[in-house]
């Protein structure tokens, strides 16, 4: 009997011990849960400062309009300031390095072409490498270039022109 009393006791020992411990690890467990959302929570709303657009480009263009067009929504809707920032030169090159050596804090962007994107490939030393150093975050146009002539032209031309983009595009 004494054996048997003593067998219980110490189950009864080994489950006060398995609460224990349970208690403590999910006490240990909602401590870590509470700092992380504290953590979480601590940090400011983004954006906290004005947002930079950099156009590459000179005033006035279609990667211009386009930013200037959009910026009036974006800046109601963030609640900051959206600066338009023309870094023009060198095909795109002087404004693209501007945002690649930048912070990457999400409040400087490029307002970015195809320029941008064959600058490597046309270029030997890039101050960047574009598909490493930008990410992309959004489609803001669609700019179209169509081939134009004078009015003087001979109308044949214009319609060999014509025919022949058609009959090679099909």
């Amino acid at each position: 009997m004494n054996d048997s009393t003593s067998l219980i006791e110490y189950l009864h020992g080994i489950k006060r011990l398995g609460a224990q411990a349970l208690s403590q690890v999910s006490f240990k467990n909602i401590a870590c849960l509470t700092a992380l959302l504290y953590i979480g929570f601590s940090q400011a709303a983004f954006p906290e400062k004005p947002i930079r657009i950099v156009v590459p480009f000179a005033p006035g263009g279609a990667a211009d309009s386009a930013v200037r067009l959009m910026a009036p929504s974006l800046q109601k809707r963030l609640g900051q300031p959206v600066l338009i920032e023309n870094r023009a030169g060198a095909g795109a090159t002087i404004g693209t390095a501007y945002v690649g050596t930048s912070t990457p804090d999400g409040y400087t962007l490029l307002m970015g072409s195809a320029s941008n994107a064959i600058g490597n490939a046309i270029q030997n030393k890039m101050p960047y490498v574009f598909e490493r150093d930008f990410i992309p975050v959004m489609l803001v146009a669609d700019v179209r270039c169509p081939w134009s002539g004078r009015g003087t032209q001979q109308t044949s031309n214009q319609k060999y022109t014509r025919v022949n983009c058609i009959r090679k595009s099909q």
